[in-house]
């Protein structure tokens, strides 16, 4: 993944990989795969579902009236903070023990179809995606969001994590992938 990507238009770009490698992952790994637990860690499936639920709530905060988001967490007056340096900040967070609030966190389901889960999941990151669309470049980098560990950040910083958020739980599901295969599990 390209990590200097600081345009929307650069950012979606990136989202647009990783929604295919989610796709594919879906797609063609068995049910077994998706619902198994290593060491005590989410799955596949409680990592989709919990990139599906910051998905929704991501989403309602682009949804937002631009002068509410203006009102509730203000407008940025420097620039916004690059792609990298919005990771580094999550990561120090991550490092000092934060952790998915709760209304966040996967649940202890299991998923009982791929094509529901596929259906979830493009549901989610299609609405996502064609409400960031709507926004200018300009707008992204004034107006505010809450980010729940990260606190106030642009628009345009949330978006960076939001691409950076779908890449850190993808590197954890093709290593949930690839222990599954050492394990001697099948793909479907």
């Amino acid at each position: 993944m390209n990590f200097q990507a600081n345009t929307k238009q650069d950012l979606l770009i990136q989202l647009d990989v990783l929604i295919e490698q989610y796709q594919k992952v879906i797609q063609n790994n068995s049910l077994e795969i998706l619902n198994i637990r290593i060491e005590n860690k989410w799955s596949i499936y409680q990592n989709i579902d919990h990139i599906n639920r910051s998905n929704k709530m991501t989403a309602i905060g682009y949804k937002t009236p631009k002068m509410m988001l203006g009102v509730f967490f203000g407008i940025s007056r420097p620039r916004s903070r690059s792609t990298q340096e919005v990771i580094q900040m999550y990561q120090d967070h991550l490092h000092k023990g934060a952790k998915s609030p709760y209304l966040f966190e996967a649940k202890d389901w299991i998923i009982n179809s791929n094509s529901e889960l596929l259906e979830k999941y493009n549901d989610q990151i299609s609405s996502l995606r064609k409400i960031i669309e709507d926004w200018s470049e300009k707008d992204l980098n004034i107006y505010c969001m809450k980010h729940p560990i990260l606190g106030n950040i642009t628009a345009q910083e949330m978006l960076s994590f939001t691409v950076y958020h779908q890449f850190h739980h993808m590197k954890t599901i093709q290593r949930i992938v690839e222990n599954s295969e050492l394990m001697g599990r099948k793909m479907s």
